[in-house]
């Protein structure tokens, strides 16, 4: 990949851009968001102006954090995370974002110059409810960058320029104008050429689409609050917003005082910054520009990029080390870098430690190598930043309920809610952090009402641990409410907003239900039942709807340990449930194979709970005419037709005789694969496995069909037959197979098996698998018998 030689030249051929005037009373300084160059150059211009007052693009409802900023306690990345709770109605939409700050970012150099050389310091971007307002926003609930660099990544000028250079993207791009050549241009000529460079990104993007995601309306707030100030000003913006500043019409947007919003200053880790992890501003592999920020050699990043991959499988070698070095600075020459840019060390990662394939081994390596360039440094707030409300309860919490959190180390905490009050509220309390997604706590065993598993238990087992990721988490979750129990409430009913606005599926809906109830907000479940009625009435899935129905019947049977005794409304969901799914069953035709499995599990489920629903109705007569229909329509898959046979055959409403025809039947249609006959046989066995025993002739039947069949056909048809006898038990299994016995006249032939082995026996065993295996890797079939 070939670079253009002159890049100190094209970046002074800007000549359309007009030229930074240093001694202007206004000066606009155009930067990239977490940019090293931008910072270095910031520095230099607010060191040689020294302005009565720097202006930076942060949201102005967080100007109380500037002195926490500026304070020396206070060490990168940092960041400000903004929540606002919106009320429309009676619905609540969380809204949360965040403006992270690491060493080498322009603004955190801008924060600290200022004080150094006694400017005032101003946030001149929309306060963070108005940004939303604008257009500024994610999905509800979602988290977003107050920092969003999008517009460059999807400028068809920089993709067309990266691709006239030999670069990747608009980043590969910016690192060889920039980071690379910049250190040589005066701080004038630098800005003007990112003006240049942000100029082409927003020629591409329509004014509909920047008043669309709010870029219009708040460049107009911050001209204004430029317009307001007096003396000498240094304008420190995002270069997309720069290039239109100075003309922009002023309009300023009052922050409404009685918003249900707030900021916190949090720590950060170049993990959560880095933009390869979902975050959407800045360069991505935070940790090698800050490398550069440091003036750390091409050698050293190398050096330790190769230690990260010997790390994971000793490899590579110093040899190979040494030779990725000189790889990256020939690199570097050639492209002409005054310094390695990211893909330049990558570039040589790739050609010196990729030995095999790429899809394989340089996944591995390359994931490695960008672990290492991420970085793993985190920052510090100062002890007056306090902490947001959520963190103060957790850990408030926390205490009352004697979890400990004064070290890192993994603790195990086993509790008995069925008899203890004190251990029921911290299982509340843990279940309500795990809904939060919050990494502290695991449940490792116990009753998962949720999740359906462990109900035989009676005591939950949990393991916790406390690290810096659970409080970064819990001031997230903060958008949510200032309380785990608001907070909780707050994730549920986004939770459940989620499942009626996408998927509308009601088993899901009846989970969080249960989940409502585990973690103590059952002040919440009034509201939820009327809506998961709605969503029953609504799905059309019949899994879905049964595994609703099995959800609520636990839930009522669970009132218990759940403290659901006032929630009877949950008894008549079930029914409603049930009755929903008997609609739907009688509609279901031909399955796909891969499906049945499901649709067999979910038919089981609804058929048990006909009388177990509602102990006081027996809802059997309902059950038995759906079943009826099932068995007289042809539409119904084979699958499908086998299970209600055999449901009907247990209840005794269809005789033996009529279960013997029916097999018959599907028989004689043909024994090919393609037939329906082991598939009626698969459904059959599910739901009555004891035909097999009770109605002779269908031995018989089998007997019959399996003595006709060509090679070719019985080879096909031993798969479906395992799977349609993979009911059984071990024990029904030698049952069947001594009634087989005896109709070929051997009736005594299981007694032969031998059950007790001598050790030369096993000695023979593993010697007869390993010729086995040999041959069969000598044919070519050991993959495919693993498989």
């Amino acid at each position: 990949m070939t670079r253009a030689p002159d890049t100190e030249g094209a970046l002074a051929d800007v000549g359309h851009v007009p030229p930074m005037d240093l001694n202007a009373r206004v000066i606009y300084v155009p930067v990239r968001h977490h940019s090293p160059a931008c910072a270095r150059n910031v520095r230099r211009v607010l060191e040689t102006v020294r302005p009565d007052a720097v202006l930076i693009e942060a949201p102005c409802d967080a100007e109380a954090h500037v002195s926490l900023l500026q304070a020396d306690t206070c060490v990168p990345p940092v960041a400000i995370y903004s929540t606002w709770r919106e009320r429309k109605g009676t619905d609540t939409h969380h809204h949360a974002a965040y403006y992270p700050l690491a060493e080498f970012s322009p603004e955190w150099v801008a924060l600290r110059t200022a004080r150094e050389i006694g400017a005032r310091v101003r946030f001149i971007d929309l306060a963070y409810p108005d940004m939303v307002r604008s257009g500024l926003t994610a999905e509800s609930g979602a988290l977003l960058s107050l920092q969003s660099e999008d517009h460059f990544r999807h400028s068809q000028f920089l993709a067309l320029a990266a691709q006239r250079v030999g670069a990747r993207d608009s980043d590969d791009l910016w690192d060889h104008l920039f980071e690379s050549a910049g250190a040589a241009l005066d701080a004038a000529t630098f800005f003007r050429g990112v003006l240049a460079y942000c100029a082409c990104a927003r020629a591409d993007t329509s004014h509909a689409a920047m008043e669309a995601d709010g870029t219009l309306a708040r460049e107009r707030h911050m001209a204004a609050c430029i317009a307001e100030e007096q003396g000498r000003v240094v304008v420190v913006t995002g270069g997309f917003h720069t290039v239109a500043l100075a003309d922009t019409e002023p309009r300023r947007t009052v922050p409404d005082p009685s918003e249900a919003s707030g900021s916190t200053l949090m720590r950060y880790s170049f993990e959560q910054l880095d933009r390869l992890n979902g975050y959407a501003a800045g360069l991505p592999l935070p940790g090698f520009y800050d490398a550069l920020w440091r003036d750390e050699p091409t050698e050293s990043i190398v050096v330790r990029v190769a230690r990260e991959i010997r790390g994971d499988a000793g490899e590579p070698s110093v040899a190979e080390a040494i030779a990725a070095v000189e790889h990256a600075r020939g690199l570097q020459r050639m492209r002409g870098h005054r310094t390695a840019t990211r893909e330049d060390v990558l570039d040589a990662v790739r050609s010196v430690f990729v030995k095999g394939s790429a899809d394989v081994e340089g996944v591995r390596v390359l994931a490695a190598a960008r672990r290492q360039l991420a970085g793993a440094r985190r920052g510090s707030v100062p002890p007056e930043a306090g902490n947001p409300p959520l963190v103060t309860d957790f850990e408030r919490l926390a205490a009352e309920l004697r979890l400990e959190l004064d070290d890192v180390r993994e603790r195990r905490i086993v509790l008995d809610g069925y008899r203890k009050a004190a251990h029921r509220r911290c299982s509340r309390f843990l279940h309500a952090v795990r809904l939060l997604g919050v990494p502290f706590a695991t449940f490792e065993r116990g009753p998962d009402f949720a999740a359906g598993r462990g109900l035989d238990r009676i005591q939950e087992v949990w393991s916790y641990r406390w690290s810096p990721a659970t409080e970064s988490a819990l001031i997230e979750a903060s958008r949510f409410g200032g309380s785990i129990r608001e907070a909780a409430a707050g994730r549920l009913e986004q939770a459940f907003r989620e499942v009626e606005s996408r998927d509308g599926r009601s088993a899901r809906a009846a989970t969080l239900v249960l989940t409502a109830a585990q973690a103590g907000l059952h002040a919440r479940i009034p509201d939820l039942v009327p809506r998961l009625a709605r969503l029953l009435a609504a799905d059309a899935e019949f899994e879905s709807v049964v595994a609703a129905c099995a959800q609520l019947r636990l839930a009522h049977v669970s009132c218990e340990p759940l403290e659901l005794h006032s929630e009877t409304s949950l008894l008549e969901l079930a029914v409603q449930a049930w009755m929903r799914a008997a609609y739907l069953l009688g509609a279901i035709g031909e399955v796909p194979e891969d499906d049945e499995e499901t649709l067999l599990d979910a038919l089981c489920s609804w058929a048990e709970a006909a009388s177990a629903v509602d102990e006081s109705i027996d809802r059997r007569q309902v059950l038995h005419e759906v079943l009826q229909s099932l068995v007289g329509r042809s539409s119904a898959g084979p699958v499908l037709s086998g299970a209600a046979h055999g449901l009907l055959h247990a209840d005794a409403r269809l005789s033996d005789d009529d279960v013997a025809a029916a097999v018959r039947a599907r028989i004689a249609a043909g024994a090919s694969v393609q037939s329906s006959g082991p598939r009626f046989l698969r459904g059959l066995l599910r739901t009555d496995r004891s035909c097999l025993w009770q109605v002779p002739a269908l031995v018989g039947a089998l007997d019959e069909l399996l003595r006709v069949v060509e090679d070719d056909e019985f080879l096909a048809l031993c798969p479906h037959l395992r799977l349609a006898f993979s009911a059984l038990s071990p024990r029904e299994t030698d049952r069947v197979a001594a009634m087989v016995g005896e109709r070929a006249g051997r009736p005594g032939w299981l007694a032969g098996r031998v059950t007790s082995f001598t050790t030369a026996d096993a000695m023979l065993g593993r010697r007869i698998d390993s010729l086995l295996s040999t041959q069969l890797e000598a044919d070519g079939l050991s993959e495919r018998i693993d498989g």
